[in-house]
């Protein structure tokens, strides 16, 4: 059976196949993406929060969490709306072991990083050491290599590491998630982040407590603005 998977896989590469639905991609486009889905994806466009980005349809310039929230980042900004495809994709990745989904994805936010942001430096989100070992990679991880290269920016897998085991943050909300991940970062390191503009990386963005712990670690070292880019965002709607 793996001899004749293998010969699949040879005969049906995954790079030229479209990430989001698996139809074949014809115009060797770099992101992956057939020419279908390119025009159904759900891209975050319009009117969004200046500082988490997510949807707004309102008037206002901050979704309602944001207003009363003080996060550690300046800004967060993702490519897609997590729904439809996106969905998918990102589960794959994250929990299917389709790790060659995470170039096409860091292209896409490549695109969005020119058009947002300047940083000296990019650090992933970090996992806890036992859970990178079950699942032998971290998606944050592989997203931030391949960004750095597509931008031309340092980026740091090292120094800012998850100390606390936490439990899974799947239905809390942004105070149970702030709870759940209390001192749960660390940076190794002081000098790695000093007086630098910091692009944290992550492939989901729900409340921004994620963000806002490793934010804070980053900050007492002296990193001087903290930003946040990840592939996709679960909508607010405020």
């Amino acid at each position: 059976m793996k001899i004749i998977k293998r010969f699949l896989e040879l005969l049906y590469p995954k790079d030229i196949s479209c990430i989001f639905c698996d139809n074949d991609v014809f115009d060797n486009d770099k992101h992956l993406t057939c020419s279908d889905c390119c025009k159904s994806l759900p891209f975050i466009t319009g009117k969004i929060c200046n500082r988490c980005g997510t949807v707004l349809t309102s008037m206002a310039n901050y979704c309602d969490r944001c207003q009363t929230t003080s996060h550690k980042f300046i800004k967060a900004r993702a490519v897609f709306c997590y729904k439809n495809q996106v969905v998918k994709v990102i589960r794959n990745l994250k929990f299917h072991n389709a790790k060659y989904v995470a170039k096409p994805l860091a292209r896409y936010m490549a695109d969005l990083y020119k058009k947002e942001f300047d940083c000296d430096i990019i650090v992933p989100v970090p996992m806890f050491a036992e859970n990178y070992k079950k699942r032998g990679y971290n998606q944050a991880e592989l997203l931030a290599k391949y960004l750095g290269e597509f931008v031309n920016v340092q980026v740091n897998t090292t120094d800012l590491i998850k100390v606390v085991k936490t439990k899974s943050q799947v239905n809390l909300d942004y105070k149970q998630r702030q709870e759940n991940l209390k001192d749960a970062f660390k940076v190794t390191n002081k000098n790695a982040f000093k007086n630098k503009k910091v692009l944290i990386v992550d492939d989901l963005f729900t409340t921004g407590a994620t963000i806002d712990n490793c934010a804070e670690a980053l900050l007492k070292v002296g990193a001087t603005k903290i930003y946040a880019i990840t592939v996709a965002h679960t909508m607010l709607n405020s």
